[in-house]
């Protein structure tokens, strides 16, 4: 069908069917992520930006109640780098 590599870029309502997260269910990994797993060490190695910061970002996602990552890094631009790579690697390690 296609004769170039093709990248398609969904919105979570049409990515969902594809067996990639929601926003709320994103927000949930990322959360969980931070909190002992290996997620955090590959941001760091791959970023630069330190561990804690990422568990900080963990943190502030506890009490969040987000459609999306992107719409609550817009408001916490404290986190905006880490926001940036953890959804990448939470996506990419199922």
């Amino acid at each position: 069908m296609f004769k170039l590599k093709t990248c398609f870029v969904l919105g979570a309502g049409a990515s969902h069917n594809y067996g990639l997260p929601t926003g709320h269910e994103l927000k949930n990994l990322i959360r969980d992520s931070v909190r002992g797993g290996n997620e955090v060490q590959v941001a760091e190695q791959a970023t630069g930006i330190p561990a804690k910061k990422f568990q900080e970002m963990g943190d502030a996602l506890e009490g969040a109640d987000i459609a999306s990552i992107d719409s609550w890094l817009e408001h916490q631009p404290e986190f905006l780098e880490a926001g940036k790579i953890l959804p990448i690697i939470n996506i990419s390690s199922d």
